[in-house]
């Protein structure tokens, strides 16, 4: 038996969006005189949420009105780069093709912003996932499971068991964790998996697998 539904991350998961990421990052630093970061530095300091990208990226002890200025200047940003070069993974549309004609549900939940997520989502994944949700004021970050059980409730999920997390981060190993939901790696992401295969989790390697290990066919 497969699951029903699948929860996925969003950032080194189902698309590398790092470049933009990168573009971003550095073009709101670079306007106050900031020192920048080469894509494999802003690689470790994404996963937890924007405001906490920035208070990584700013200088050490910044006060919180300057990481407030660059939050303001970052979101539109970002919002205005965020599909320029972002790519998805190989195979990714077409797994979730897949799993939608299986009749498995499928949900997004993110801590990029909420508006980014649905721009990211509509450009590369148009129709391909039921929920997509991401940062936004009352909503508790990942590693907090609040949004995993709102994505739960949305596809009409009430037992855990029948749905996995599959994300590319501690970020999310710990977020499955909360939510009580089994949980799945993926190798291609932004974080090394060699630090994660200690933990109780699934790592794969292509979509293949990955799609194997959602509808049950491997189990």
């Amino acid at each position: 038996m497969g699951y029903k539904a699948v929860v996925f991350d969003l950032d080194g998961t189902l698309v590398n969006t790092l470049p933009d990421l990168t573009h971003a990052t550095n073009t709101v630093l670079e306007a106050r005189g900031f020192a920048t970061y080469t894509s494999d530095e802003v690689r470790m300091m994404v996963g937890n949420g924007t405001r906490r990208l920035l208070e990584l990226a700013s200088p050490d002890g910044s006060p919180k009105e300057v990481i407030d200025e660059l939050m303001a200047d970052y979101l539109p940003e970002y919002y205005r780069v965020c599909c320029n070069e972002s790519v998805p993974y190989s195979g990714v549309a077409e797994l979730l093709g897949r799993l939608k004609a299986a009749g498995i549900k499928r949900a997004v939940v993110s801590n990029k912003p909420h508006e980014c997520v649905q721009r990211v989502m509509n450009h590369y994944f148009e129709d391909l996932c039921e929920f997509c949700l991401g940062a936004h004021d009352g909503l508790a970050r990942k590693p907090a499971p609040d949004g995993v059980y709102r994505a739960l409730h949305a596809l009409g999920i009430t037992d855990v068991s029948e749905a996995v997390y599959v994300g590319d981060s501690e970020v999310d190993v710990a977020c499955a964790r909360n939510a009580g939901l089994d949980c799945v790696i993926v190798s291609w992401g932004f974080r090394d998996v060699e630090a994660l295969k200690d933990e109780p989790v699934t790592i794969v390697d292509d979509c293949d697998a990955l799609e194997r290990v959602i509808t049950g066919t491997d189990r």
